[in-house]
């Protein structure tokens, strides 16, 4: 009898150990060897797991990607209609969907995904997923919003929890109570049966 694959758990491990070193380090300060050291395999390991360090890195854009899409979908809710909108954009703008950590280095896979193609698309695909389950949830929510109005909306809520998250990290706390009221006057705005 064959005993189970560790692949699955030395896989995970040793992306947490890259994770935590591009938190610290930034992505080109992030070494194959300062992950291995980190996961406590030698870095013939983390070569067998990922190929590459671009294997690495590309496997850490789609744990991120599959990060963002499941803790959003998560505050949204299967039903779009059952979690109110004001909460929804609460999550956008809260610390359990821009936590600092892991803020940093989504920062440092932006700033990647400007060399990289599968970075960028990983990105684009986070962005319209989100960009389609406000405008979504904005249907359900506000049945009298026209498409453009939903679609301008789902744009400045993206937009503005971006900002915000980046002017908390800049030490900036009073921006997340800031970027949480804008939301919810651009919210009530449209909710007006007369919004143009």
């Amino acid at each position: 009898m064959s005993r189970p694959s560790l692949a699955p758990q030395r896989r995970e491990q040793i992306l947490d150990a890259f994770e935590a070193c591009v938190g610290e380090l930034g992505l080109a300060g992030s070494s194959l060897a300062q992950v291995a050291r980190r996961s406590g395999m030698a870095t013939s390991h983390v070569s067998h797991y990922f190929g590459s360090r671009a294997g690495l890195v590309d496997a850490l854009v789609t744990r991120l990607e599959e990060r963002y899409a499941a803790a959003f979908d998560a505050a949204v809710g299967r039903d779009l209609g059952s979690v109110p909108l004001e909460e929804q954009l609460d999550f956008l703008l809260s610390d359990a969907f821009n936590d600092p950590a892991s803020g940093v280095v989504f920062r440092e896979i932006v700033a990647h995904s400007a060399r990289d193609e599968h970075a960028r698309e990983a990105l684009a695909r986070v962005y319209r997923r989100f960009d389609d389950t406000l405008r979504r949830s904005l249907a359900v929510h506000l049945p009298h919003l026209d498409a453009e109005a939903a679609a301008t909306f789902a744009h400045a809520a993206i937009c503005l929890a971006e900002h915000t998250a980046l002017l908390v990290r800049l030490g900036r706390p009073e921006a997340a109570a800031r970027g949480r009221a804008a939301a919810r006057r651009l919210l009530a705005c449209i909710s007006s049966e007369d919004a143009p």
